[in-house]
């Protein structure tokens, strides 16, 4: 019974190790340069890429996000799904990123807005700004113009010097080199350059605020995800106030109940990272497989506060 029990140990922590070599190469392989990430034009992929990056730089969400991975089967199935669309996005980003790294020296943070004034002013998402997009941007438009120049004319100038491909948009790659060719402002910095960004954003504020019924939806994906995030951050709260630990103590807790403690002490982290909590919002809205495993994180993680806070009142 002894050496069966032995033998059942160490393949247990046999097929850990091989998991966890696993999830370090994914996360290795899924987290891009800025200039490459830049350059994915699928905005819900330039989220999840964002959220990896964010959890590789911090090891205590990465400690959780590896503990999930390990412990919960539908949670790896999904992750493994999620990791493989994004290795292939990943090395495609690459390639398409040298071009960018060889003519632009930017620095990360004017990639980021450069990229932000780009989407806000690509309405549909398309990837790629088209005639109308870029007519419907009066600020835009005062960068692109010369003096006197119709707004016609100088987006169909700009289109003919910008769009390489000849497809009839312009990519956010395109976008870049013909700034940089020009030496143009239209994408890099200046107070009209804001003044662009923040129109486009107010137009599309608007626009949802009319939408029927926009502010009676309730019980959706993203609400339960936005409910459970608040509750993380309230559990946080309460067990700071208690003076109750968060780092599991090997005496007092099993083996199974000290992991989680990790992914709790990787949730309060994670929930206040933005680009981690935007990327698990996503995950949430999209994968059924990954909202069925948050579910149950999360039940698993209310009762470990329970237990911390020793029977007094939790949220959720």
């Amino acid at each position: 019974m002894g050496l069966a029990l032995l033998s059942a140990t160490l393949l247990g922590f046999a097929a850990n190790a091989k998991l966890k070599a696993k999830f370090d190469s994914m996360m290795t392989e899924c987290t891009l340069e800025p200039k490459a990430l830049e350059l994915i034009d699928d905005r819900r992929m330039r989220t999840l890429f964002r959220g990896v990056s964010a959890a590789a730089a911090d090891d205590n969400v990465r400690t959780a996000f590896q503990i999930v991975y390990e412990d919960l089967g539908p949670v790896r199935v999904a992750g493994d799904l999620i990791f493989g669309k994004l290795k292939r996005v990943a090395s495609d980003a690459t390639l398409r990123s040298a071009p960018l790294v060889d003519t632009l020296d930017l620095d990360e943070s004017t990639l980021t807005a450069t990229r932000a004034l780009f989407d806000a002013l690509d309405g549909d998402a398309s990837g790629g700004l088209d005639r109308q997009e870029l007519l419907d941007s009066p600020e835009l438009l005062k960068l692109l113009q010369s003096d006197g120049e119709p707004g016609e004319a100088a987006v169909d100038r700009f289109l003919s010097a910008a769009d390489t491909d000849g497809d009839g948009q312009v990519s956010f790659l395109e976008y870049c080199l013909y700034a940089a060719s020009e030496g143009d402002s239209v994408a890099f910095a200046g107070a009209q350059v804001q003044a662009a960004l923040e129109s486009s954003v107010q137009k599309r504020r608007d626009a949802a605020s009319n939408e029927p019924d926009a502010k009676h939806r309730r019980g959706t994906p993203t609400e339960r995800f936005d409910g459970m995030l608040t509750t993380c951050l309230e559990w946080e709260e309460a067990l700071q106030l208690a003076d109750c630990t968060i780092e599991p103590d090997p005496e007092e807790c099993e083996v199974e109940q000290g992991r989680f403690a990790m992914v709790l002490k990787g949730s309060f982290v994670g929930a206040r990272n933005d680009k981690v909590a935007k990327a698990l919002r996503l995950c949430y809205e999209e994968y059924s497989a990954l909202r069925f495993g948050g579910d149950i994180i999360f039940a698993v993680l209310k009762r470990i506060v329970k237990a911390k806070l020793k029977g007094k009142p939790v949220s959720g």
